[in-house]
């Protein structure tokens, strides 16, 4: 059974930082410190109910999350690199 809202779990708080943007995308977004550390996997989202009615509304940005902001907040942030064995 899906949450009732979409739920975005995270291990380090920059992870959470990065994910902000993903409200335009997601619609309303619930998130968890991960509880448990999966190998290489950074973020993970579940979506929820409240992502199929954001669907049904038209999937309109949130207008309390300004990109512009989040950019500048997170272009600080170290980046990371992925390399697959």
């Amino acid at each position: 059974t899906p949450p009732k809202v979409t739920t975005i779990r995270y291990s380090e708080d920059v992870d959470r930082a990065m994910t902000e943007p993903l409200t335009t995308m997601f619609g309303p977004i619930v998130y968890e410190k991960a509880t448990e550390r999966v190998d290489r996997i950074d973020v993970q989202v579940i979506l929820g109910d409240s992502f199929v009615e954001f669907l049904r509304s038209g999937a309109q940005p949130d207008p309390n999350v300004d990109p512009q902001a989040v950019e500048a907040a997170t272009s600080t942030v170290a980046g990371t690199t992925t390399s697959v064995p």
